[in-house]
């Protein structure tokens, strides 16, 4: 007699997820999904709500039947760009770049977006909150068994931090990039940011 192994229930946080192509990271959490249900495992997904201007749809065809897709609004922070208008002062070294595909505020100096010197750990903080008190729910009602996050964004990382510290579900970190130790990671303004967010990833490395 064989006996048939009871399927376990897996949250998959990943913030780019198909059919979206802004990373290749779509491709690596797309085939993991691709796999787990033979493998005894139900994926449950939450992710970003944005519109896609370069989609994959086969890529997401070939997993929209293999998992339960949760979707929340991004609300990316840099988009309230017009609120700062008074950057425009050329003698100001911060000035907005009217791109409607980017908006974005940028150092006119360094090219890099503002929002980079401030927002720790990244622009997707308030979905975090967000996603994280909806995957309370998802957890309690799907008994999840394992939780999975993904970065960038490193946001995503920390849904799965408080969920292990709230929730005692084993947490399970796949970082596509390095973090602070990034040679592309942007220094914050202030020299306490970068201490905090130095924590946080401590954090996320201790207890994952």
């Amino acid at each position: 007699m064989i006996l048939k192994k009871k399927k376990k229930n897996v949250l998959i946080i990943a913030s780019n997820f198909p059919p979206s192509e802004r990373v290749g990271g779509v491709i690596r959490i797309a085939k993991l999904i691709k796999y787990l249900p033979s493998n005894n495992w139900k994926p449950y997904v939450i992710t970003t709500k944005r519109s896609q201007k370069t989609k994959n749809d086969s890529l997401f065809n070939e997993i929209k039947d293999l998992c339960v897709i949760y979707k929340i609004p991004e609300f990316d922070l840099r988009k309230l760009y017009h609120f700062f208008n008074f950057f425009r002062n050329k003698s100001n070294p911060f000035k907005v770049i009217a791109k409607p595909e980017k908006h974005t505020i940028i150092n006119k100096e360094s090219g890099i977006p503002i929002s980079s010197h401030f927002l720790v750990p990244d622009h997707l903080f308030i979905w975090a909150i967000i996603a994280f008190f909806k995957s309370i729910f998802i957890c309690i009602y799907k008994k999840i068994d394992v939780i999975y996050a993904t970065s960038p964004s490193q946001s995503g990382l920390l849904v799965g931090l408080f969920l292990k510290y709230f929730l005692k579900i084993p947490f399970v970190v796949d970082l596509r990039d390095p973090w602070t130790t990034n040679p592309f990671h942007i220094k914050r303004m202030f020299s306490f940011l970068n201490k905090f967010e130095d924590r946080l990833e401590l954090s996320v490395l201790n207890k994952a």
